[in-house]
């Protein structure tokens, strides 16, 4: 990396970081971080984080990643911040805080009514029907 920066070696750097179980801001989520600079496919990314995230909102990697991408808001509020929140909250369906993220990527100008009418389907699946109604 330090010889030719262009070298995107990244994604399997931060795969290892993962499955050693190191998650958290210095390790993992820093090299994935840098598709939101438009260096990679968010597909890629979501993939590789979704192995070491789970449903339960309060598992130690779930916390961590949180925390690293509230972070990264903070520091630089872009769209890609918004999405992996978003992601992270279907994958623990949270669909109420989901859909907040997704409010918050259309004021910034994206256009993603077909993911709110796939959100609003989650919550159906998941008798979360309120909310649903909510996002629909």
């Amino acid at each position: 990396m330090e010889l030719n920066p262009q070298w995107i070696i990244n994604f399997p750097k931060g795969r290892i970081y993962g499955e050693q179980g190191n998650i958290g801001t210095q390790c993992m989520i820093p090299n994935l971080k840098f598709i939101s600079e438009g260096n990679g496919l968010p597909s890629y990314v979501l993939k590789n984080i979704n192995d070491f995230i789970s449903s339960d909102a309060e598992n130690p990697n779930n916390i961590k990643f949180k925390k690293v991408v509230l972070q990264n808001a903070q520091k630089n509020p872009d769209i890609f911040v918004n999405e992996l929140l978003s992601w992270l909250f279907c994958t623990q369906k949270q669909f109420k805080s989901a859909f907040c993220q997704g409010k918050a990527i259309y004021k910034k100008g994206a256009e993603i009514f077909a993911t709110f009418t796939g959100l609003g389907k989650l919550g159906i699946g998941e008798q979360d029907e309120k909310t649903a109604k909510d996002i629909i």
